[in-house]
């Protein structure tokens, strides 16, 4: 579990002092203000970083998706929607880097899935070539 160093301090402050019987609570009651002072930031910085790598990815990637080279469409819910895909999948040791990220339409996305990027374009390479 992630503590701050604030929370840190403060949990052994608890720990030095002579009341036994609230030490647990106020250490437990420490533990949850730290993570919720973790989790505070500016409202919608993620979303637009993502947006911003999103756009960028598009436009380097002339609006083709990286696997298959559709055009893809910026929206949801269908299949050839913009999506944001690792290269190399979180799950196999990936990164959240640029170089790492592409976008791909949501059927390749959803058919990568966990794969790396050679396993899966062997893959697609088999389908087209109906084997």
């Amino acid at each position: 579990m992630y503590v701050s160093n604030h929370a840190t301090f403060l949990l052994a402050l608890v720990a030095q002092s002579d009341v036994a019987g609230k030490k647990v609570a106020l250490a437990q009651q420490i533990a949850r203000s730290s993570k919720k002072i973790r989790r505070k930031r500016p409202k919608g910085m993620a979303s637009n970083r993502k947006k911003m790598i999103r756009v960028r990815l598009i436009f380097e990637q002339g609006g083709l998706c990286y696997y298959c080279g559709i055009r893809i469409i910026i929206g949801d819910n269908h299949p050839r929607a913009a999506t944001l895909d690792h290269i190399v999948p979180l799950g196999l040791g990936g990164t959240n880097k640029l170089s790492n990220l592409v976008m791909a339409c949501r059927s390749c996305n959803g058919a990568k899935g966990c794969k790396s990027e050679k396993r899966f374009k062997s893959e697609m390479d088999q389908d087209r070539a109906g084997g």
